[in-house]
């Protein structure tokens, strides 16, 4: 569960909070290794600490263009804030 709650406490009591929740109700009330990777799949945390929000983010930013790949598992940022926060907007206006 710490490494896919990417080094943040906040995130990683909320993980915690939610594997246990399940671990309670579908298991015996104790979280081992495998429930736990059962739980965050559920969740829908990949390997990274990535949920559904953050994936769309990440689209998001690649199919505007703000972040390019430069080689090999390299990539380039060139984000301005404004810029993605409009695109942000209107993507969440038109897909809704």
């Amino acid at each position: 569960m710490a490494k896919r709650s990417r080094g943040t406490p906040r995130l990683a009591n909320r993980l915690l909070k939610r594997v246990r929740d399940f671990a309670q109700v579908k298991y015996d009330g104790r979280i081992t290794y495998d429930v736990a990777v059962f739980a965050l799949d559920l969740l829908e945390v990949d390997q990274y600490g990535l949920d559904k929000i953050d994936r769309r983010i990440l689209k998001t930013l690649i199919e505007r263009g703000f972040i390019e790949k430069v080689e090999d598992n390299k990539y380039s940022w060139k984000v301005n804030v404004y810029r993605f926060s409009s695109a942000w907007k209107h993507q969440n206006t038109v897909n809704t």
